[in-house]
């Protein structure tokens, strides 16, 4: 199935026999991340490593929905196993990390210091 075109602005891995069509997160699927994360969504490790997990949108040329619960990305991350989820973890280019702590920081919110007043 690797003959399949790759989404574009994607890039595709294949380990352990098995084609992973990847695309970075934009910023309305970072919110949906997050949504889906619940109150892991405050746990900066599970977000980083669930971003990774949502970057995957095909195995072996079959769409992959993106997770909408935590047991979904659980459920996505087991599919996609640990030999794929290094690689992408390798690719490691900061952006979610600097997504969150811009998020975390960001005035009116209470780690910034900055109290909103209505």
């Amino acid at each position: 199935m690797s003959d399949l075109p790759v989404p574009p602005g994607g890039r595709r891995i294949t380990t352990e026999g098995h084609v992973f069509d990847i695309l970075d997160l934009t910023p309305g699927d970072m919110l949906d991340l997050f949504s889906a994360a619940g109150a892991s969504s405050g746990n900066s490790g599970f977000v980083v490593y669930a971003s990774q997990i949502c970057r995957v949108r095909a195995i072996d040329g079959v769409p992959v929905p993106f997770p909408r619960s935590v047991e979904a990305i659980k459920a996505l991350g087991n599919r996609i196993g640990h030999a794929a989820l290094n690689v992408l973890m390798s690719e490691g280019d900061g952006d979610v990390a600097d997504v969150t702590d811009a998020a975390k920081n960001s005035p009116g919110t209470l780690s910034s210091g900055i109290a909103s007043t209505s």
